[in-house]
């Protein structure tokens, strides 16, 4: 029983003594690109999984923000509400007092 030892230098001189070397080279580039596009193809799709988890940690804190962000405007409307009703109020004593004082400049 003989054992069949081929080392790489084997190979490429058996390769280069046939007598088309090219379809070799070509089986092996279409391999390579195989292999290459696998890599990628797994690459991009775990480079994009990680994409879509950093973009949802990234919409739930934006939307954390929204909601404090629409509940300080919510207390600042009625803050500004209570101000208006005031200066209302404030308006209404003010011309009182005139009309006050015009009655007593005019006796």
């Amino acid at each position: 029983m003989e054992l069949l030892v081929v080392t790489g230098a084997g190979i490429a001189e058996k390769v280069a003594n046939s007598s088309n070397p090219w379809i070799y080279l070509s089986i092996v580039l279409i391999f390579a690109a195989l292999f290459a596009g696998r890599y990628i193809f797994n690459y991009l799709v775990q480079l994009d999984q990680s994409h879509r988890e950093e973009s949802k940690e990234r919409e739930k804190a934006l939307m954390s923000h929204l909601e404090r962000s629409n509940e300080s405007q919510e207390r600042t409307a009625h803050a500004l509400e209570g101000i208006n009703a005031s200066l209302s109020t404030l308006e209404g004593r003010v011309d009182r007092i005139e009309k006050h004082a015009y009655k007593k400049e005019s006796a």
